[in-house]
């Protein structure tokens, strides 16, 4: 039996795709409110990421706990810069 490795690179690329499906979401939302539509496509790309995620980590390609902690660090890291470019633009 082959021991399966985990891929930091694909964790990361996870990452950010949950930070780019968070950004379309929060985006649809501000649409939805003005339309009072239901954008299936970002439902679409949330099912797709997750499914993708759980296959990932079942198979043991990439840990869930670093990749929760690298989405923190990552979103972290984007709400601090957000409010810089906000309190910069003061």
């Amino acid at each position: 039996m082959q021991a399966k490795q985990r891929c930091l690179v694909l964790e990361d690329q996870i990452v950010d795709l949950i930070i780019v499906a968070m950004e379309r979401s929060e985006e649809a939302s501000d649409e939805d409110d003005e339309n009072d539509g239901y954008d299936t496509s970002c439902l679409q790309l949330w099912q797709h990421l997750s499914s993708q995620l759980i296959f990932f980590v079942l198979f043991q390609f990439s840990s869930f706990p670093h990749m929760v902690n690298t989405l923190y660090e990552k979103v972290g890291w984007f709400s601090a810069s957000h409010v810089v470019i906000v309190l910069g633009g003061l």
